[in-house]
């Protein structure tokens, strides 16, 4: 658990003339100790919680009653509200109001619409025309929100991706900022879809301080024992108005404001950076805090998404280099390693990474990998390096297919121990060759994952997180409970990418254009979609029997064109048949199903199917094919005959494909005491960390914090990343600057469980 820390704004303060009084601190004695340990008076701790609008309003009074009924009767009944316990101002508003254009509900905004509602030409939607809207909304809602609007400070707008915005207001009383005051909001295909105070009440104490900075400065040093000013400062004395909590405060009015002086200082021979802050009006030193965040480093680096085109036409075959990609779980020297955000602690001193990870171990045929800093550790990357080329100035080995794999093979790695957590080859060190003077391959051989560089009218397959997470698969397929390759392993590999990536053409990143590789007969990438195919005719293995050339696979045919039935019917089942009635699922939970039922489910495959091309016959009825396997990993309470909850949309996949069984009957069955309502989350995010919130599910005993990042986030197959019995989650694995997103599924039971939330993003920020 890292200690976070805010990190102060330092805003330009008027001059101001000397103090009312003069504050004379009492002479310290040459024995007086200086202070080793932070403290700060109990009234800075500030307690948080929310309630339901119906819960709170009898305890706010008549004047917010009507506030809140003048709310819905101007933007309609349908929102969830609720209400900060401490300031009474509405912690979170959940709608859906239309804002800018959209393809959100109810959505029918234009840019003329925009123009008449803003009083200026609107052509296009930027970071202005947001935060006016958003701003807009606040104004005519004030009463109901809580917020006294003069005290909004200028927004940050974040355009997250095409469809999501987030906004945050700072609150500043009279140029004077507040700590931790702020009001965020989300806007999500074009609706307004969160809006809500943290730490906000209105300020009402006058701006104006009776000790000057010099005196505050005096008090605060007489603390540390100093009979001079400290040589450095590194935070110039600043006005701030702190939160603090009142005594017996009834509800909603728990939090008023101190003026304050905060200042940062170092002592000789100290690293730790010491922020004081000193009471304004009587001059009394209410905090004393270490202001280094420890374990605020990072190891980053670029990294290509999906694939290495250079291109990110579409978010499916994004190629683009993502700069700043966190190196999960990387060394950072002296048996340290980073976290799944690449943070790691740091006090002083040189730091090192190999990318000899926990989980990961990249070796490049460029040469050796050493990155270092002091603390943060910065790897670099530029879009369209390939190969050898490597940012200047770093090691020979640092090259974009060493950091890609490093960061794509842990993440699915995270991926697997969210469903395996005692799987002991996923608690191990993966090794991971690079850059091999090759091309056109990539290859499992018991023990190491390798990938070639580019050459021979194909791209380095190091750099393309679908070969990546192939060859992973193969690495898994051979270290799970059957502890052997399954028939055909081409489909186990090809699963996992498709469920992780969610896509459907494995082996696109091998190409020179990913959008076309599977369609080029050069490659044997292979198209998963069977919608997609020429033929548009589901694999079976009657096809199989006729259009394979013979081989090992399934059907004694090749393995890569006999593994298509199983892959295409994996497919159908997270991308068609979960997304249909009756589940009528959401994307993020089918892929959540999906991964689900293939780690949980494949363990023990060995044929995924039977199938006889003499015979012409084909099912999946033995107990290790791969339909029999995945209804148990579905089955709620042991006994397949009776059903499983998703027992038709797997039988709807898999026979399709001719490789089901008639055995046991149909029903979706099972979970009728379980949980049915989905979370409703919030994501709230401050430095290195993000806080997730949501309302209890009836039925519900526990919770699963889903969690995946990068611009792609929400459509990728998430990683189980935490389990929780009581609602609520704060994540310190985060890296600042970086787009984290979430989905929580309430469950009863390994099998019973809701709808995941919908897909939740945060940004954490200094």
């Amino acid at each position: 658990m890292r200690s976070v820390c805010t990190r102060l704004v330092c805003l330009a303060i008027l001059a101001m003339g000397g103090a009312a009084w003069a504050f004379e601190p009492s002479a310290p004695t040459a024995e007086a100790p200086r202070a080793r340990e932070a403290f700060f008076v109990p009234e800075l701790v500030l307690p948080s919680g929310q309630a339901p609008l119906e819960v709170a309003l009898p305890k706010l009074g008549a004047d917010v009653e009507k506030a809140w009924e003048d709310f819905f009767m101007r933007n309609g009944k349908d929102f969830t509200v609720f209400i900060d316990a401490q300031t009474g101002t509405a912690a979170n508003i959940v709608g859906a109001v239309p804002l800018i254009p959209g393809r959100g509900i109810g959505n029918a905004v234009t840019l003329a619409g925009l123009s008449d509602r803003l009083g200026r030409e609107v052509t296009t939607v930027d970071e202005a025309v947001v935060a006016d809207l958003v701003f807009q909304f606040i104004e005519s809602n004030r009463a109901a929100i809580g917020v006294d609007t003069r005290q909004l400070g200028a927004p940050r707008v974040h355009p997250i991706s095409d469809d999501l915005w987030q906004l945050s207001f700072p609150q500043v009383h009279l140029g004077i900022p507040v700590r931790h005051g702020r009001l965020a909001a989300t806007v999500s295909h074009g609706n307004l879809v969160l809006l809500g105070t943290e730490s906000w009440s209105n300020v009402d104490v006058s701006p104006v301080p009776l000790v000057d900075a010099e005196r505050a400065m005096e008090a605060g040093n007489e603390r540390f024992g100093l009979t001079v000013s400290p040589s450095r400062l590194w935070l110039e004395p600043t006005l701030e108005l702190a939160p603090v909590a009142a005594k017996d405060a009834s509800f909603g009015k728990g939090q008023k404001h101190r003026l304050v002086w905060t200042y940062g200082l170092t002592l000789p021979g100290e690293h730790a950076r010491w922020k004081v802050t000193v009471d304004a009006i009587s001059a009394a030193v209410l905090a004393i805090e270490d202001d280094n965040h420890y374990a605020d480093q990072s190891v980053t680096g670029g990294v290509y998404p999906v694939t290495s085109s250079g291109l990110c036409e579409d978010i499916t075959t994004c190629g683009t280099m993502q700069p700043d990609t966190p190196m999960p779980w990387a060394d950072v020297g002296g048996g340290i390693y980073a976290d799944s955000a690449g943070m790691f602690p740091w006090d002083s001193g040189p730091t090192v990474t190999t990318l000899s990870g926990r989980y990961v171990r990249i070796q490049s045929s460029c040469g050796a990998i050493r990155g270092s800093g002091t603390g943060n550790i910065a790897l670099g990357g530029t879009n369209n390096h390939h190969d050898c080329i490597v940012p200047p100035g770093t090691s020979a080995g640092n090259t974009a297919a060493a950091r890609t794999a490093f960061y794509q093979l842990n993440r699915i790695a995270q991926v697997g121990r969210g469903w395996l957590p005692n799987n002991a080859w996923l608690n191990q060190t993966l090794t991971a060759n690079v850059d091999i003077v090759s091309t056109c391959n990539a290859f499992w051989n018991g023990t190491t994952v390798n990938f070639y560089r580019s050459g021979g009218g194909c791209r380095n397959t190091g750099e393309a997180a679908d070969v990546l997470d192939h060859e992973w698969g193969h690495g898994l397929d051979d270290n799970d409970t059957a502890g052997t390759l399954s028939n055909s392993a081409e489909t186990y590999g090809d699963i996992a990418a498709a469920f992780r990536l969610s896509i459907s053409c494995i082996g696109m990143g091998v190409g020179p254009n990913p959008i076309t590789t599977c369609n080029d007969a050069n490659y044997t990438a292979r198209q998963l979609d069977y919608t997609r195919e020429p033929l548009v005719i589901p694999s079976t293995p009657q096809r199989v029997c006729t259009t394979c050339l013979a081989g090992t696979g399934p059907c004694a045919r090749n393995a890569r064109c006999a593994s298509l039935p199983m892959g295409q019917a994996a497919y159908d089942l997270a991308f068609r048949d979960l997304l249909s009635y009756p589940f009528n699922y959401d994307v993020i939970t089918s892929l959540l199903i999906g991964n689900k039922l293939f780690y949980q489910g494949s363990g023990n495959v060995g044929a995924w199917h039977a199938c006889s091309c003499s015979a012409g016959t084909s099912g999946g009825c033995g107990a290790t094919n791969g339909y029999m396997q995945w209804l148990a990993a579905d089955d709620d309470n042991g006994n397949l005959n009776d059903g499983t909850p998703h027992m038709t949309a797997l039988f709807n996949a898999f026979n399709r494909h001719n490789i089901a069984c008639p055995s046991p009957p149909l029903g979706n069955s099972g979970c009728a005491t379980g949980p049915t309502v989905r979370p409703n989350v919030t994501a709230s995010p401050s430095s290195d960390t993000i806080t997730l919130s949501w309302a209890p599910v009836p039925g519900a005993t526990e919770y699963w914090v889903m969690k995946s990042d990068g611009v792609n986030a929400c459509r990728l197959g998430m990683a189980r990343v935490a389990t929780v019995t009581a609602p609520g989650f704060v994540d310190t694995e985060v890296l600042n600057g970086r787009n984290t997103c979430y989905a929580v599924v309430a469950a009863s039971s390994g099998t019973c469980f809701t709808p995941a939330s919908l897909c939740t993003c945060a940004t954490a920020s200094w």
